[in-house]
């Protein structure tokens, strides 16, 4: 016969080993990679508040972050928190008018939905502080 046991093997071996790298291949690109460098966001609740979010950033970029935000005059804070997920940025630095009335701003952990509020002088505390967690956790994501 054309095939004999050896070359079945073979045949066998060569497909499965191909169906193998396939599967693995078509895992990882499930799982995404990012692709930009930003580390922060900042995003505003309200209206109006693009010259306050501009600040904000040249604050954290003095302060050597690598921080984001929206161009639009007004953009909806959900469109914003969506581009987070998306682009797989860590934190979201939020400010809004009870922000700025209680000298506050608000984190959210991108990853985990979690919102706190913090006095704003600890502002590049925080954002430390919490970018080391993300990151000690994306670590122990990658390793499991």
């Amino acid at each position: 016969s054309f095939y004999s046991d050896e070359k079945f093997q073979k045949l066998f071996w060569m497909a499965l080993a191909k169906s193998s790298v396939w599967e693995s291949g078509h895992e990882q690109s499930k799982i995404q990679s990012k692709t930009i460098e930003t580390e922060v966001y900042v995003a505003s609740a309200e209206k109006n508040f693009l010259e306050e979010r501009m600040k904000l950033c040249t604050y954290l970029w003095k302060n050597g972050f690598k921080t984001e935000m929206a161009y639009k005059c007004n953009p909806k804070l959900l469109d914003q928190l969506q581009y987070c997920e998306k682009n797989q940025i860590e934190l979201c630095v939020i400010i809004g008018s009870s922000e700025l009335e209680t000298d506050t701003i608000k984190i959210r952990d991108v990853i985990t939905r979690n919102e706190f509020l913090i006095p704003r002088e600890q502002l590049i505390d925080e954002i430390r502080i919490h970018l080391n967690k993300v990151r000690q956790r994306l670590a122990e994501n990658k390793q499991q």
